[in-house]
């Protein structure tokens, strides 16, 4: 692939250097794109002292980048000494949803025409982010998932565990655009972000329905989560138990039911692939919701379980199996410090 012209190529804006930022940012970063890293103090400093490290475990391969890092409160100066930014990928959790929102209210953040691409599981962060954008730039939200499994080592380097590593992006609209200049203005952030996302080490789609695709994502992540807190055992051991399996399938046809009700059936391609998942044999997979719960962590449980929960309720669907899940995740996290 060519490099681009270092005069030429858009500036590209990464909120958030974990697991899935790290590594697009490191990929985007290694393939001659202008990368800018927002992130907190603790964080950029470490990333101005040691750089970004990338191991590939598939690839056998282990790359050091020297990103630019900036903090919150240093971004309206680096906009000042640099210029806007075209493309902002979102890529914190759901905690960090505010202040990543605030950022993007940063006066002259945004170029002309500039997507932002948040990469959160979920849909809340639609309504935070949109909030933000609407009197800077509402149009340049762009629908999106992200599956990249990855994680953050404890030496602070992104690991990529398998070569997975694909961006799915779309036009938000709702309703069909009133006409041909709608539907361009639609299409626009979307266009460019898959431009910039196209490098080595990322597989860029484009669709049709972001939402579906938001949704598809969702329910798999709320029913592997239910499964983990209610069970309390990886997916090898619930399905080696007797009534295991028929646990995982009332599981996903609840989940399932929630997208149906907005008007997403689920393709019954991704509900076969996720009961082959969820009842894998000798599989080791736990959630990070689970995990959430087992350390006293709040996380994203409301986010991702609670926020479904009442869009369930909003479209007249019952959910008794993720209720009780989440009454857990609430239950173990009430009277923590720093939990809510």
């Amino acid at each position: 692939m060519d490099q681009p012209d270092p005069a030429t190529t858009p500036r590209i804006l990464v909120v958030g250097a974990g697991a899935v930022g790290g590594y697009l940012g490191a990929r985007l970063a290694a393939a001659g794109r202008d990368v800018t890293f927002l992130v907190r103090p603790t964080a950029a400093d470490r990333l101005r002292a040691t750089g970004l490290v990338l191991r590939d475990l598939p690839a056998g391969a282990e790359q050091r980048l020297a990103p630019r890092a900036v903090t919150p409160e240093d971004l309206t100066a680096a906009v000042a000494a640099d210029g806007p930014f075209d493309v902002v990928l979102v890529t914190v959790k759901a905690p960090g949803l505010d202040w990543a929102g605030s950022a993007l209210a940063t006066p002259g953040l945004l170029a002309p025409g500039a997507a932002v691409v948040p990469l959160l599981n979920g849909m809340a962060q639609l309504d935070v982010l949109a909030a933000a954008l609407a009197g800077v730039a509402p149009g340049a939200l762009v629908g999106a998932t992200v599956r990249i499994v990855a994680s953050v080592d404890d030496d602070g380097a992104v690991v990529l565990h398998q070569p997975i590593h694909r961006v799915t992006l779309g036009a938000l609209a709702q309703m069909p655009p009133a006409d041909d200049d709608a539907a361009d203005a639609d299409d626009a952030p979307v266009a460019r972000a898959a431009a910039v996302l196209d490098v080595s080490g990322i597989d860029v789609l484009v669709t049709g329905d972001a939402v579906g695709e938001l949704w598809n994502k969702w329910y798999f992540i709320v029913a592997s989560g239910v499964l983990g807190v209610l069970t309390r055992g990886t997916v090898g051991q619930v399905v080696a138990t007797p009534g295991g399996v028929d646990v995982v399938d009332a599981i996903l046809a609840e989940t399932a039911a929630v997208p149906a009700a907005a008007g997403h059936v689920v393709p019954a391609a991704d509900l076969d692939f996720s009961r082959g998942f969820l009842t894998a044999p000798g599989s080791g997979f736990v959630s990070s919701l689970y995990r959430d719960v087992v350390a006293g962590r709040a996380g994203e449980s409301e986010h991702i379980v609670g926020d479904f929960v009442a869009r369930a309720r909003r479209l007249g669907v019952a959910t008794p199996l993720c209720d009780v899940a989440l009454l857990q995740m609430r239950v173990v996290t009430a009277d923590r410090p720093g939990t809510r």
